[in-house]
């Protein structure tokens, strides 16, 4: 008698389970997986993408990406972009500042021996110059080839200019073509002066502009050819773009040389 009734409770319990769950995994419910939910996945999240999240991407980062991570994207980092870096901007460097280049200004190329500071330069008596410098030996002492416009040909004019590693004696001067006669010789940007010498170009003439981090100043003694003055610094992050060399921003960092014998 003992056995016919543990036979027929047996038999009542796989009546009840067949009743409840009819795909024959015996987990109650209706899928054929073995994780008492009806997503069919085997994960147990109610979810139909075999992980352990409530997304549908097949990873566990619930931000419904593929990578990994929880940021959204799916380039496996965790910034929130797409570039694979992790400096929250999408330019692909590592810099935060949301430029291509490393921070530099547009254009700039970067020297052999950067540098930012004079600590910086660790050859033999190697100073740090800013991008651009000029660098000069000797000094050129001044050059006079003409003293008035009636030293030179037809449709030339005597122009007096400043060189580059001047000895400071004053303005060299030489025969150049009148602009007046000759409208090429400014090129297209650069206006022509009424006295036939093209008119050195400022930043306070119409589409003439200073570089980034500079202001237009004609007037300071930190001017350059173009009245701009740089802005100082103590970081590059003072400075729009580029680096802070020697206290004022540059397109980039300088560079080191030794002296130029």
């Amino acid at each position: 008698m003992r056995w016919i009734l543990v036979l027929v409770l047996a038999a009542a319990s796989a009546w009840t389970g067949a009743a409840c769950d009819d795909s024959g995994d015996g987990d109650g419910d209706a899928d054929l997986d073995v994780d008492s939910d009806v997503d069919a996945d085997a994960d147990a999240d109610t979810d139909a993408d075999t992980d352990a999240d409530t997304d549908v991407d097949g990873d566990t980062d619930t931000d419904g990406d593929v990578d990994g991570d929880a940021d959204g994207d799916i380039d496996g980092d965790v910034d929130g972009d797409a570039d694979g870096d992790v400096d929250g901007d999408v330019d692909g460097d590592a810099d935060g500042d949301g430029d291509a280049d490393g921070g530099y200004c547009p254009g700039y190329e970067l020297p052999a021996e950067p540098c930012r500071t004079e600590g910086e330069c660790t050859g033999a008596a190697e100073m740090c110059l800013a991008p651009g410098t000029v660098l000069c030996g000797r000094c050129r002492p001044a050059e006079r080839t003409c003293a008035s416009d009636a030293d030179c040909a037809a449709g030339a004019v005597c122009v007096e200019y400043v060189p580059s590693c001047s000895c400071g004696d004053g303005p060299s001067s030489m025969c150049l073509g009148d602009c007046r006669v000759d409208p090429t010789v400014c090129g297209d940007e650069q206006p022509c002066g009424p006295d036939g010498v093209c008119v050195p170009l400022d930043c306070t003439m119409f589409g003439v502009s200073c570089p980034a981090s500079a202001s237009c100043d004609p007037a300071s003694e930190a001017a350059d050819a173009r009245g701009c003055v740089r802005r100082s610094c103590t970081a590059d992050s003072d400075c729009d773009c580029g680096a802070c060399v020697l206290g004022l921003c540059h397109d980039g960092p300088g560079f080191c040389s030794p002296p130029v014998p």
